[in-house]
């Protein structure tokens, strides 16, 4: 995806695709010994359709936006048109209503708001059409204006928690990504700075070779030593500076231990060559 999601997003839909079949088969066995192992394909064909449109959606060629949130409807909207046919069964319906909480759930993975507030949206409609429509369906005999309201807000109140952890967990994202391209820069930064005291450190041994030649010349001038020593000096404060300013860079970065025992190791280097010109 182009906003933002700096994680593999083909990672979380592998994820979703994986926990939507691992939730299906075992959602089908559960339904399968609560009816004493009886096999009815009725009460099995809400999850036989989500895992065969779990896999059209993985390998399809679509936007990741859509891959995402269509994983998602996908459970809602299968166990939504099978409710909506179907009879009350009391030993089946607390799988079914967690079929909705699995859609809300691997929507919630994603870690983003407008996934959730869509998955959100059309549950609710799809749980005021089951009320108006078929309300035994999950209900039962126990259907009254009052327990459809109690259930209605006990769902919403479940997708509230889950969408402020959503909200948390994608500021966290966030704040991780702007981290790491800090750190990026920084890391780019010090490589600048490194290669700028390699062509000074240069430099410098070129001005000590013209400033040795200079002594030992029976004709050298003063001037042209002089000038040689102050290059040098301002060549070492040069490096010294630089130097400081990379240890300030790595301690304010929060780069990895590897990252700054490499520096470490380039400082001393650098060091020991700064030792050798003076």
């Amino acid at each position: 995806m182009g906003n933002g999601w700096s994680f593999d997003i083909r990672t979380i839909h592998k994820v979703n695709y994986i926990t939507i079949i691992v939730i299906c088969l075992f959602m089908s066995l559960t339904t399968i010994s609560m009816l004493n192992f009886k096999l009815n394909v009725d009460d099995l064909l809400p999850f036989i359709t989500i895992i065969i449109v779990s896999v059209i959606i993985y390998f399809s060629n679509v936007k990741d936006i859509i891959k995402a949130t269509a994983f998602s409807l996908a459970i809602i909207l299968s166990n939504f048109g099978y409710l909506l046919f179907a009879n009350f069964n009391e030993q089946t319906t607390a799988s079914d209503t967690l079929v909705f909480g699995a859609g809300i759930i691997c929507g919630a993975l994603y870690f983003n708001k407008k996934i959730l507030v869509v998955d959100a949206f059309v549950l609710d409609i799809c749980i005021l059409i089951l009320f108006l429509v078929n309300p035994t369906s999950i209900l039962g005999e126990y259907y009254s204006y009052s327990n459809m309201l109690n259930f209605f807000v006990i769902l919403n109140a479940i997708i509230i928690i889950i969408y402020y952890i959503t909200a948390l967990g994608e500021n966290l994202i966030k704040i991780v990504n702007k981290k790491s391209l800090k750190n990026k820069v920084i890391v780019d930064n010090l490589d600048m700075i490194m290669l700028n005291i390699n062509n000074l450190m240069n430099d410098l041994e070129s001005n000590m070779e013209t400033f040795s030649g200079d002594s030992d010349g029976d004709n050298g001038s003063s001037k042209n030593k002089r000038e040689s020593v102050d290059q040098t000096n301002i060549g070492v404060q040069e490096i010294v500076k630089r130097i400081s300013d990379i240890k300030t860079e790595i301690e304010g970065s929060g780069n990895t231990i590897e990252e700054q025992t490499l520096y470490t190791k380039e400082f001393n280097g650098t060091i020991n060559k700064v030792r050798k010109l003076t």
